[in-house]
């Protein structure tokens, strides 16, 4: 299954819903190419379940942190 690794929107950009529109973006080529979810790992609260992931754990990272992993269907 596909994983998102980063997104990231230059400061002077943010506010313009460009996350937003990379996320959608990559979510409906994943669906075209017949995948079944895409993952994300992120250490934000609130930010990826307004886009419809959902939280399916707590994990802790080689540097001693704890990052979440979301899921969604496409």
């Amino acid at each position: 299954s596909p994983f998102i690794g980063f997104v990231f929107v230059d400061e002077q950009y943010r506010e313009n819903r460009l996350s937003e529109q990379m996320i959608r973006s990559a979510l409906s080529y994943a669906k075209e190419s017949g995948c079944q979810a895409v993952y994300i790992v992120s250490g934000e609260q609130g930010l990826y379940e307004k886009y419809g992931f959902e939280k399916t754990g707590d994990y802790e990272t080689i540097y001693g942190t704890t990052e979440q992993l979301f899921q969604i269907a496409v």
